[in-house]
């Protein structure tokens, strides 16, 4: 800008040397880096921490675990689970199953028989009280999914179901390879 274009006031805000000054502290401004981005393994950790915190919250009404709620929901779905098949479902040891399930069928949420096939597995099954407090799982659960995406658009809450399915189908197509590679000698 030309000194001569710059408007000129009479109280001196806006004489040529005050535009100036502004121009150069202009120029001067240092641009902000942007935040960069953390790995999204690790926003996913965040994710996972801060889900389990906020399900644990809302079960603890109903005096569930987020790995008891797993059980019966796994239960509601396949009947006469195994220990180790449940362990899987519920994201915890085959040995932190079986105190889990004695919690359970001690509350009658559960109730295990021997198997008809005879052996030592006791496969469990659901009962009618287990099938309630189910429901209250079920309820809190839809609060806490309500809860993670009330910021989303439909549009993005369709992509947040989609993703993970996408992201899981990847990983374990990997480990498939990854296990055949072994086996295999390659």
């Amino acid at each position: 800008m030309r000194e001569e274009e710059i408007p000129v006031g009479g109280d001196g805000r806006h004489s040529p040397r005050v535009w100036l000054r502004k121009l150069n502290t202009l120029r001067f401004i240092p641009k902000r880096r942007p935040t960069p981005l953390k790995p999204l393994t690790h926003l996913l950790k965040q994710l996972q921490n801060v889900l389990r915190a906020t399900i644990d919250e809302a079960l603890a009404p109903a005096g569930l675990s987020f790995p008891e709620a797993a059980v019966l929901s796994e239960l509601s779905l396949v009947s006469r689970r195994s220990n180790a098949e449940l362990a899987r479902s519920a994201f915890v040891t085959p040995q932190s199953m079986v105190t889990l399930l004695k919690s359970l069928e001690a509350r009658g949420l559960i109730v295990r028989r021997p198997s008809p096939e005879g052996g030592r597995a006791m496969p469990a099954e659901l009962t009618p009280e287990g099938a309630k407090q189910l429901m209250v799982f079920r309820l809190a659960m839809r609060e806490v999914e309500h809860r993670l995406q009330r910021n989303l658009t439909p549009i993005d809450r369709a992509r947040l179901r989609e993703l993970p399915e996408c992201c899981l189908e990847s990983l374990r197509s990997d480990q498939e390879t990854a296990g055949h590679d072994k086996t295999s000698g390659q």
